[in-house]
């Protein structure tokens, strides 16, 4: 009985002190954002996206988001989907190591986004014609 009284405490002590996110100081207000990604044209995913602050402002924080097998996305800054402070940013996509999307170097891609957010944002991002893929040193094609 004692057991089921300690499991139960430190239950109830845990789900008290969690909630919300981690992040420290201020919070600006964000606008919705969420879209497909496509790389020439076509839904790429499973990925990261990552939006990141084109300028050095104290205000402007790095937003990211789970992208699915179809392109789909939410980006949160805060939370996960709690969308992105208005600004100017770079776009930035990752595929984590044991996934098997291949990610193509990628020209850099630069968004505005407005107070209203934006709920339908497509960004088609472009291949680097040429070049190795960016995760090649990671898992480098030996089929050659």
């Amino acid at each position: 009985m004692h057991r089921f009284g300690f499991v139960l405490g430190l239950l109830i002590f845990s789900v008290g002190c969690g909630g919300g996110s981690s992040f420290k100081g201020e919070k600006y207000p964000t606008a919705p954002v969420s879209g497909i990604l496509k790389i020439d044209g076509k839904p790429f995913g499973p990925a990261v996206i990552e939006f990141v602050p084109v300028e050095k402002n104290d205000k402007l924080r790095i937003a990211s988001g789970q992208v699915a097998d179809d392109g789909s996305f939410k980006v949160g800054t805060y939370d996960k989907t709690d969308g992105v402070i208005p600004g100017s940013y770079k776009v930035e996509i990752t595929v984590d190591i044991t996934s098997s999307a291949k990610l193509p170097a990628v020209e850099e891609e630069k968004i505005k986004i407005e107070a209203a957010g934006n709920e339908s944002l497509e960004i088609n991002m472009t291949s680097s014609k040429g070049n190795a893929p960016a995760d090649s040193l990671l898992s480098p094609d030996l089929s050659n």
